[in-house]
């Protein structure tokens, strides 16, 4: 076999090799999975049906600030939108990530005695045999650009935007319930559970355990303890 210089190998290497965009939405009714090639891809496993889309580049930060991508899909087909519009899709856990693609006409190479040798038609894939059919497409390998959760979306006549934010996004929120040294329970309801001959309780945590129910009390009854006391985290002040 011929031996050939490595700069011209690695030239032709970068040629042979494609990349290719996949994303997964996790819905209540499965996962949809789309990738921008002109035909469906395999990967994982997992079947990603070819569709035309690009993102923004993702934004991240060191800080407390919350990482983001925004994803713009063409909607000529109303294929998106359908998606979309089936379920309530915020809050949806999103992936977006790449694969290395190698076609039966790219470039190997193997280290041999004599030197790099460049070979057609198949080679060595992290030292494994690569033998691939005329026209063939092999994925070998992959990686996630961007894991989040579904924050925004918009629909238009031509595409359907989609902004993914990491999890900090939604720590944002407002609790229903606050923090009583009393119990919230209804007497005698789903959450107390007590069905006993007792015809009333002042949701207090003395009465629910002369009642022996204090394994099922809601309240935090260390409230009051502690209501005037400053509480420090980790290491206390000298």
């Amino acid at each position: 076999m011929k031996s050939f210089d490595p700069s011209i190998v690695l030239e032709l290497a970068k040629e042979g090799f494609i990349f290719f965009l996949l994303t997964a939405i996790e819905l209540q009714s499965g996962t949809v999975r789309y990738a921008d090639a002109d035909i469906d891809l395999w990967y994982g496993g997992n079947k990603y049906d070819s569709s035309d889309f690009t993102f923004d580049q993702v934004a991240t930060s060191g800080s407390m600030g919350v990482d983001s991508v925004s994803v713009t899909y063409n909607n000529a087909t109303r294929a998106m939108a359908a998606v979309v519009l089936s379920e309530d899709i915020l809050g949806r856990p999103f992936t977006l990530s790449f694969v290395c693609c190698v076609s039966s006409s790219s470039i190997g190479t193997v280290d041999t005695e004599a030197g790099i040798d460049l070979i057609l038609e198949g080679g060595l894939v992290d030292g494994e045999a690569m033998m691939l059919e005329a026209g063939e497409n092999t994925i070998i390998g992959g990686h996630d650009l961007f894991y989040g959760l579904v924050s925004d979306w918009k629909i238009t006549e031509e595409s359907v935007w989609m902004e993914i934010q990491n999890e900090l996004a939604f720590w944002s929120k407002k609790p229903l319930r606050k923090c009583s040294s009393s119990c919230p329970w209804e007497f005698k309801g789903t959450e107390c559970t007590y069905s006993g001959v007792e015809t009333w309780c002042d949701q207090s945590y003395e009465r629910c355990y002369a009642l022996l129910n204090s394994d099922n009390f809601g309240g935090f009854r260390f409230l009051p303890e502690i209501e005037e006391k400053e509480i420090w985290w980790g290491r206390s002040p000298e």
